[in-house]
């Protein structure tokens, strides 16, 4: 699960969720049939209502919305402007703003988020900019405030230097008081009972691939996050991983591959700690709408050698589609100081409603266990987080989201948990 880091769903963000690039006119065509599928599609590429079209003519209302951060959302382009500026409010309901189970505070806010997005692309290359701010006016509990709650930028770039070579660049930039939503936050993150702290992140990924032949594929891949906190228990978290990976195309259905990994994590005042693992994979195409993946490895590093593993089940339908996915592998959340052995399961599903609404649910289960010993720490953590995101389009630049978010964490054998619901009311307006 490459640590989502947060999943849950509040009701009342939308305007923008997802972000696909070119837009298409004022005219409202989402009540026209979907077009037919393409009869040949690249390996790995499921049949869906709008792939049998060119995606610059796919509609915006069809589209989805990008969430950068916490509540920031991002619409479709419907513009040929390589500038475009967004305005959304929402209005947020919080039963557990603290997420402390002896110290419950409610709270509900107005939230004004502005946001600009710059895009320039070409035959070869797409470069794309956004950034958006949160501006809180609270009526209740800690929301009792005016301020800006979160920032968020985020950078995207591809290159295509020839036919076989592809460079692709992924950035994001969150500084937030927030710990619900896409935080990517420790499961149970240190701190007093009664007081928020902002929290800032960030993560760069870069990835190249080479096409080397009409079946073989290689590929590189790094990743880098810094996470910081002025929490009282939270501890600074620099992670950094390093992958070599190579496919090759078994036959018109299957795909084989072998990926070598190496993860090493730095905790601010602490040891240091790196894993290293090489797996095996495999990707099975099993019809037009069905593929499965699935990887298998040995990890080794500081603490005992483990099997790691991972394994996922996609579907597309004529109105959408879902997935199931399960894990094993090392992680360093952010905060605590420490590796983990996360144990994890999603199970979610995107259906298009009504012609133009958009409805997405989301169930993520996980257990992270320490690695190695250490007295003063947390036992096995296990969490739990639902969401549940609504989206209509009012029309080609007006979008209406309706969103919730669930959070319920514990300490396994001991009476520490965070529990919380969330319910964001947003429209999003691009100018």
């Amino acid at each position: 699960m490459r640590r989502h880091g947060a999943l849950i769903l509040p009701l009342a963000c939308l305007f923008g969720l997802a972000g696909a690039p070119v837009c298409a006119a004022d005219a409202d065509t989402s009540n026209e049939p979907p077009p037919a599928p393409v009869e040949t599609l690249p390996f790995g590429e499921l049949r869906t209502w709008s792939n049998g079209i060119d995606s610059a003519r796919i509609p915006a209302e069809s589209q989805a919305l990008r969430e950068p951060g916490n509540r920031a959302l991002v619409p479709p382009r419907v513009d040929r402007s390589p500038w475009q500026a967004r305005l959304s409010a929402a209005l947020e309901a919080d039963d557990n703003l603290l997420l402390a189970i002896d110290h419950r505070r409610k709270g509900a806010a107005m939230i004004v988020s502005p946001g600009l997005n710059w895009k320039q692309e070409s035959a070869r290359h797409r470069i794309e900019m956004d950034a958006s701010a949160e501006l809180l006016h609270g009526v209740q509990g800690d929301y009792d405030a005016k301020r800006v709650d979160a920032s968020t930028v985020q950078a995207s770039a591809a290159f295509r230097s020839s036919e076989t070579t592809t460079v692709n660049y992924l950035g994001t930039l969150l500084r937030s008081h927030d710990p619900m939503g896409n935080t990517p936050a420790a499961p149970v993150p240190g701190g007093t009972p009664d007081q928020r702290f902002a929290a800032s992140y960030q993560r760069h990924e870069l990835d190249a691939g080479w096409r080397t032949g009409p079946r073989t594929h290689l590929a590189a891949r790094w990743v880098g996050t810094w996470a910081n906190s002025r929490a009282p228990d939270y501890v600074g978290t620099q992670g950094s991983d390093v992958e070599l990976g190579a496919h090759w195309r078994y036959d018109a259905l299957l795909r084989l591959g072998v990926l070598l990994r190496e993860r090493r994590a730095d905790f601010e005042g602490r040891p240091d700690a790196r894993y290293g693992a090489a797996w095996l994979e495999a990707e099975r195409q099993w019809s037009a709408t069905l593929i499965s993946r699935a990887a298998v490895g040995t990890a080794h590093g500081h603490g005992p050698a483990m099997t790691v593993w991972r394994a996922s089940l996609t579907q597309t339908c004529a109105i959408g589609q879902w997935d199931i996915a399960l894990e094993r592998d090392v992680t360093a959340p952010a905060g605590l100081g420490r590796l983990y052995e996360l144990r994890g399961a999603r199970i979610g599903a995107a259906l298009r409603v009504g012609g133009r609404g958009r409805l997405e649910v989301a169930l993520v289960g996980a257990e992270y266990r320490p690695i190695g010993i250490d007295p003063g720490g947390f036992g096995p953590v296990r969490t739990l987080r639902p969401r549940i995101t609504g989206t209509l389009p009012l029309d080609a630049r007006t979008w209406l989201a309706l969103r919730y978010q669930g959070i319920a964490d514990r300490v396994v054998d001991t009476s520490v948990q965070r529990r919380g619901n969330r319910l964001l009311v947003t429209l999003s307006r691009t100018i």
